[in-house]
């Protein structure tokens, strides 16, 4: 073999790897945008979003989850999370925010009570 051929199989080589890369990357990533859609459309159905303000509230619900995710486990006592646990993260989370505490917790409880009820 030449080295010609050696590099051209090396470049495919290195090619496929990369596509392999990219394509595993969409699979792991966390997104709320398709949630976000469905509950704007919920609230206001005849309103829509634009890429930026999506954007920006795709950020938003990231470093919320990573903050009460971060909270929660410093609660936690086994290695499941519990309702509880969660609820105080939330609080220890929205701790200054007052009434959007107090509602975050009374829709989680009311979530739960019906996904408990289904079951």
């Amino acid at each position: 073999m030449t080295k010609s051929t050696t590099k051209k199989e090396n470049t495919k080589a290195r090619a496929g790897k990369a596509r392999r890369k990219t394509k595993n990357k969409g699979a792991n990533s966390l997104s709320f945008k398709r949630y976000i859609h469905k509950v704007l459309k919920q609230v206001h159905p005849d309103m829509t979003i634009g890429q930026n303000a999506m954007q920006v509230m795709e950020d938003m619900t990231i470093d919320m989850f990573h903050r009460i995710a971060t909270a929660s486990k410093d609660c936690r006592k086994r290695p499941t999370l519990l309702q509880y646990e969660v609820q105080s993260a939330v609080k220890l989370t929205l701790a200054g925010t007052g009434d959007l505490m107090k509602h975050s917790i009374s829709e989680a409880t009311k979530a739960v009570g019906k996904y408990e009820a289904s079951v």
